[in-house]
């Protein structure tokens, strides 16, 4: 058992030697659950988080990028809700790995020279991506949260881009040798609201007003065209 101890917590070590900073987050917001791209209100999300990850955002920015590979799953939404900001970045987006394969997954970052890593993932699986960088006690992802973003990190790196932003965890999961999960928000509400002015998400509720928008919408183009 000390071996076995031993053998996952040097290993944990080596990784987060690597990757200092690994954010993970879902895809942006859906139609509905047979629809494989993103909402207009999902796509808007993408958009925006340029202002929350890029040169010039509210969060360190990721020299590296995953989305779940298309292969065996056929949203594109994972990778749709990080294209803008790659593009912006001029970073590749690495689709190498399914949505299940959280081990090669992991074992990939493990072992990448970058130091800032973002995982753009169904929810899925996200618990069990940061089960595997040593927090246990990691909570499920509800299913109507899409402003989250979860930094597995040690207490010194810095995941802010400059120290004054004032934006508070919304909660915090200690994990094994002194790494943590900070839970925090994509703060891109604003940005939302600039395109949808009548969009909230507060504590992940603000699904629901995003799926009655989006059914307006779409009852309304119908009727649109019948008369």
């Amino acid at each position: 058992m000390r071996l076995t101890k031993f053998i996952v917590t040097a290993l944990l070590g080596f990784a987060m030697t690597n990757a200092k900073t690994v954010m993970l987050i879902r895809h942006g917001e859906k139609i509905n659950d047979d629809a494989t791209d993103l909402s207009p209100i999902g796509k808007t999300r993408a958009d925006c988080l340029i202002n929350t990850f890029g040169s010039n955002g509210t969060f360190v920015t990721p020299k590296k990028i995953y989305a779940q590979s298309l292969v065996g799953k056929k949203s594109t939404r994972p990778r749709d809700t990080v294209i803008p900001l790659a593009d912006n970045l001029q970073l590749q987006v690495d689709l190498t790995f399914e949505a299940d394969d959280i081990k090669g997954l992991v074992n990939d970052i493990n072992n990448s020279p970058e130091d800032v890593i973002l995982v753009s993932w169904s929810n899925d699986n996200l618990k069990k991506i940061a089960k595997k960088f040593g927090i246990k006690d990691a909570p499920d992802w509800g299913s109507n949260v899409f402003n989250e973003i979860w930094i597995i990190t040690d207490n010194n790196s810095q995941y802010f881009n400059n120290n004054t932003n004032n934006l508070e965890p919304i909660r915090i999961h200690e994990g094994e040798e002194g790494y943590q999960m900070i839970v925090i928000d994509e703060n891109v509400e604003k940005c939302i609201q600039q395109k949808f002015p009548k969009y909230s998400q507060k504590d992940g509720a603000g699904s629901l007003k995003v799926n009655l928008l989006t059914i307006f919408c779409v009852i309304g183009s119908f009727l649109y065209f019948i008369y």
